[in-house]
């Protein structure tokens, strides 16, 4: 089974409840923070989205900006984020919250 299967919601909505990497906002209405799924671990194929254990929190306005410059552009204007180590920090924080 490919990683890029692995889907799981209740993983995804404690994504959404941690602050945004890049600003540390938790979000609001108008700007929620979303899961924002990344494919730095190589799970992804074509047609077929990272699965949800490769996911950050993004201000929704974030997400739509690394959409538009598609996602190398976009992490490349900050090089001190190491986005696997940001992933697996999560899926620690996630696994110690007894989730």
């Amino acid at each position: 089974m490919r990683a890029g299967n692995h889907r799981n919601k209740k993983y995804l909505a404690f994504v959404r409840k941690q602050p945004c990497l890049l600003t540390d906002i938790i979000g609001h209405e108008y700007d929620p923070v979303v899961a924002a799924h990344q494919a730095t671990l190589g799970d992804k194929g074509t047609s077929i989205k990272t699965s949800d254990y490769c996911t950050v929190p993004l201000l929704d306005s974030l997400h739509h900006l690394e959409h538009q410059q598609g996602s190398q552009t976009f992490w490349n204007k900050y090089p001190h984020i190491d986005l696997k180590v940001e992933i697996i920090r999560l899926l620690i924080k996630y696994i110690e919250s007894g989730r």
